[in-house]
């Protein structure tokens, strides 16, 4: 039987006393909103205990902070402090002046790797495991403009009901997911060694927040506009009745009236397509019209997507969201903005308005073609290995042995890592078919243990449904994989083969973000940023040779068991562009 109840002032010391009997205590906080986490209530549940802390309600009869600020100290000193989406409930403790010295645990992580597929948010989980319907935010809160802010619930049995659901079904999740993780010793390195410490150091990330030269944006978004209102003014002039959102106009104006070729169908109306990479294509054959869309859109994405995200506040700070299991794979993504998406070395580099304030500097480091490594360690790729063992410059090689140029040298080997066949090859270096074909029989011939693995790969996961990575982490097939047509399923199994390298990948910066982190502590030094196979640090000017020692080992410390050299690029900058 689950014992639901609000704390009272006089009760917080038994209950202090509860939680440090507890095996494990999960903690969930409702604040003011999303970007503003003052905290208005808490729940928090252990044993078969759920309680329901009222801080800053209308309509409850609030804890004194004093003693809020007494639980919560007792709470985040259990050594099995359970939260779902840590990253939230961390920087809530933290603008309360609460900072862990340890890592809690996370239901979101465990969710993850137990089954990267599908949704892992906690009412979807809920939903999924326990078959129990959790209320929803706009349930209790509504929406539109008659949305109130939880504080403000009257329903007192609704608030206490929805905040403590968090709690109770965090920690329910928690015992039900957790020994599941540590049965498997895979999973359970996964996560005691790399996962679960990397919490902190992501808080840390959030926390430190990243630097922009705000004069350089506000610089940007004036060019920028001033671009877009060009192409603007000569789209009305020569288009005028062309809506550009609207593919049947746009290909009425492209291949009837202009008489551009077909290039491209759509796949669902068989229509022909003038989708970007069609436009891209006419542009280069001398249509102005494609490229004035073409930029045009261009300056719109950068005003509306990277200029309001880059604006700092009055620190000088903007406060990305990252994303610890972002993808399938288990790689980094980030949100607010998306930095695998700032264009790099374009007219305005944006990559320059992420600078470093006086007195600090950027230390950047790469791992140099890991993907590539990884497929030579995963392979053992005579060929392959011997490229990197010898350093040598593994495109030039490849150059010569399949007979093209460094560039389709560079598409082929990335490109076979993500299963590209002969169709997409020729799309991408702009040849026949035909070509295309005898590139790839060449470069099979060239490296032919790489062609038996990636074969291995897939056939090891349709067998298993699932494929151990590097440190642990697994990547799984959906449960309905033998419901697919064969089509869907060799697109499917070629990913889960590439999720060995870029999944290994993943877990290799993540190992050296949890060594980084410990060994910057004794500096004024922060990781701000990850970005794909990058890790940006900012330190004090004159730490800057320490740390470069330090992000260099780190860095290559996970690597150290593997059968293939690994290298680091590391770069010491002002600003993104010159790390980069």
């Amino acid at each position: 039987m689950v014992i639901n109840m609000i704390v009272r002032e006089h009760l917080i010391e038994d209950i202090i006393k509860e939680i440090k009997q507890s095996d494990a205590v999960a903690l969930d906080f409702e604040t003011i909103s999303l970007e503003d986490k003052t905290p208005v209530a808490l729940s928090f549940a252990y044993k078969n205990k759920v309680w329901f802390c009222p801080i800053k309600m209308k309509y409850f009869l609030n804890v004194k902070y004093e003693l809020v600020e007494k639980l919560l100290y007792a709470i985040t000193q259990h050594p099995n402090l359970v939260f779902h989406h840590s990253a939230f409930d961390l920087q809530v403790l933290r603008n309360i002046g609460i900072t862990l010295s340890t890592s809690p645990h996370d239901t979101l992580i465990l969710s993850h790797l137990h089954d990267e597929n599908g949704s892992h948010k906690l009412k979807d989980l809920v939903q999924e495991h326990f078959d129990y319907h959790m209320m929803r935010y706009k349930d209790v809160c509504g929406t539109g403009k008659k949305q109130i802010e939880f504080r403000d619930v009257s329903d007192k049995q609704v608030a206490h009901k929805y905040a403590s659901d968090d709690a109770y079904y965090t920690l329910k999740l928690f015992n039900k997911l957790y020994p599941i993780i540590q049965s498997d010793n895979d999973l359970a390195q996964a996560y005691n060694k790399v996962e679960r410490p990397l919490l902190l150091v992501v808080d840390d990330m959030h926390t430190q927040g990243v630097p922009v030269n705000g004069q350089k944006i506000d610089d940007t978004r004036t060019k920028c506009e001033s671009f877009k209102d060009l192409y603007k003014s000569k789209l009305e002039h020569y288009m005028s009745d062309v809506n550009l959102n609207s593919s049947k106009q746009l290909r009425e104006y492209f291949i009837d009236k202009k008489k551009m070729p077909i290039l491209k169908r759509s796949h669902k109306t068989n229509e022909p397509s003038v989708d970007s990479e069609v436009l891209e294509k006419y542009a280069k054959q001398g249509c102005m019209e494609a490229d004035w869309i073409l930029k045009y859109r261009y300056y719109s994405k950068i005003l509306a997507t990277f200029v309001p995200a880059l604006r700092p506040d009055a620190s000088g700070l903007i406060h990305p969201h990252f994303h610890q299991v972002g993808t399938t794979s288990g790689r980094f993504s980030s949100s607010n903005p998306n930095f695998q998406n700032i264009p790099k070395g374009d007219e305005f580099d944006i990559r320059e308005s992420i600078q470093a304030p006086k007195g600090y500097t950027f230390v950047g480091a790469d791992y140099s073609q890991m993907e590539l490594r990884l497929a030579a360690h995963f392979s053992q790729d005579k060929n392959m290995k011997d490229a990197f063992i010898n350093d040598e410059d593994i495109h030039e090689k490849t150059r010569q042995r399949v007979g093209c140029t460094r560039t389709e040298a560079k598409v082929l080997n990335f490109g076979i890592l993500y299963g590209m066949g002969t169709n997409t090859l020729a799309k991408n270096l702009g040849c026949s078919r035909m070509e295309a074909n005898q590139f790839l029989a060449n470069y099979r011939k060239s490296y032919p243990s790489l062609q038996l693995y990636m074969n291995q790969v897939k056939q090891d996961a349709a067998n298993n449904g699932s494929l151990t990575l590097l440190f642990g982490r697994k990547r799984h097939l959906p449960p309905s994989f033998e419901d697919y047509d064969d089509w869907y399923k060799g697109g499917l199994l070629r990913s889960v083969a590439n999720a060995v390298i870029q999944g290994g990948g993943a877990m290799i910066i993540k190992k050296a973000m949890v060594c980084m982190y410990d060994k910057l502590k004794d500096y004024d030094a922060h990781i701000i940023a990850q970005i794909h196979d990058e890790v940006i640090v900012m330190c004090k000017k004159n730490d800057a040779d320490k740390i470069k020692i330090i992000v260099e080992g780190c860095m290559l410390k996970p690597t150290e068991n593997l059968s293939i050299p690994f290298k680091v690029d590391v770069k010491e900058g002002k600003n993104w562009s010159v790390i980069h």
